[in-house]
């Protein structure tokens, strides 16, 4: 690309300013009294609403640690620190994603939820701790863990194919499977569609529920992430070796969108990438989703460490090796869990102001956004990865 038409990719991508909420003193002029404004006003308070009500649920009913509990995490964090900026991955955050193979030993069953039927594909992870790190006999006892399980709609001949990570809370095919609208990715256009769970989730959850990712554990987001990013990966050297030379586009929602990001720096040869309602920096989304109490309290430690371990596994750490004409984003404008300002506009700016959709909506009712879907497959279809929809 020339240096003129960098110039003019630049302007022509940061005039357009970014859309406001519409508030009730929008409605002072009688000139807004419109069918569609307040049809845009309901909407939009009706989402903002429903955030705010799942915010003020982990609020409540997050788990309440103990101070022992606490200042393990915090001892542990405090040893892996030194370990890690001895290894040098705390400045070059490259250091913490090994370039994974493609499994040698995997399975594919046929299964199905309620009239839709898919496959399943299982092997196990690539993922090893650092040694150094104390918590890394911990993380391996997660024996439901090691064992990577994807969802998995195949046509008949090579096609081309798209990766979908899901976010929190998911990993259940039928919900996942739903959001993603991956039979329709599948049969309208023409796709292969994988989707891998993410450690901890679905089938991948240990007995006994010691944990989430994310959750206040330092060490437990540390690890949720850079094996998520190793198993997506070796997911996708999975496909290529299945199918090689077909192109492969990948996809992902809130923390599905974090991983993206971190697999959009790493692996060059993707098709394209797109974010969807995605975080960049998982203490600051912890520290607004839990808080952290009063004072120099343990949790204020505990996120001060997760910040400082967090730039092995930060998206705006790692520069995308995927094409800028290949980056798409989609945020929520009254998106309450995911701050525009504090993660989607850093991302949007790192990323070189790629095509981004904000629609109006928040962030749990994603799956009622009008306007994301036609955004999805307009992306699919513009790098060449899908055929039009009909």
């Amino acid at each position: 690309m020339s240096a003129t038409s960098d110039s003019q990719r630049t302007i022509r991508t940061r005039i357009a300013p970014r859309p406001r909420p519409l508030t009730p003193w929008h409605f002072t002029n009688p000139k807004h009294w419109t069918v569609d404004n307040l049809r845009q006003l309901t909407e939009q308070g009706s989402q903002s609403l429903l955030d705010e009500a799942v915010l003020a649920g982990f609020r409540v009913i997050r788990t309440r640690r103990s101070e022992a509990y606490m200042r393990n995490i915090l001892a542990d964090a405090h040893t892996a620190i030194a370990a890690y900026d001895e290894a040098g991955w705390l400045d070059n955050p490259r250091l913490a994603h090994a370039d994974p193979q493609a499994p040698e030993d995997w399975a594919v069953s046929e299964t199905r939820v309620g009239n839709k039927s898919f496959q399943h594909l299982k092997f196990q992870t690539a993922y090893e701790p650092y040694a150094a790190d104390p918590s890394a006999e911990r993380w391996n006892e997660f024996v439901e863990n090691r064992t990577v399980h994807s969802w998995l709609l195949q046509h008949d001949e090579p096609r081309p194919w798209v990766v979908n990570v899901h976010g929190a809370g998911m990993g259940k095919p039928k919900m996942d499977l739903r959001l993603f609208r991956s039979h329709h990715l599948h049969h309208e256009l023409g796709l292969n569609v994988i989707q891998p769970i993410l450690p901890l989730h679905g089938l991948r959850s240990p007995k006994g529920d010691p944990g989430n990712y994310p959750s206040e554990s330092v060490m437990h987001n540390l690890h949720g992430a850079l094996q998520s990013v190793n198993d997506v990966r070796r997911t996708i050297a999975w496909v290529r070796e299945q199918q090689p030379g077909q192109p492969i586009g990948i996809q992902g929602i809130s923390m599905g969108g974090f991983t993206t990001a971190l697999v959009a720096s790493l692996e060059a040869d993707l098709k394209c990438a797109i974010l969807g309602v995605a975080p960049v920096d998982l203490v600051m989304l912890l520290e607004a989703h839990h808080g952290t109490g009063t004072g120099y309290d343990l949790r204020v430690q505990n996120f001060e460490a997760g910040a400082r371990l967090s730039s092995m596994i930060s998206p705006l750490k790692l520069s995308p090796v995927v094409p800028w004409e290949a980056r798409f984003m989609y945020a929520g404008i009254v998106d309450r869990l995911v701050d525009y300002s504090d993660h989607v506009a850093p991302m949007i700016a790192h990323w070189d102001y790629p095509e981004v959709l904000v629609y109006d909506g928040g962030h749990v009712g994603i799956g009622l956004a009008k306007k994301v879907p036609g955004f999805i497959d307009m992306a699919l279809a513009k790098t060449g990865l899908a055929r039009p929809a009909h």
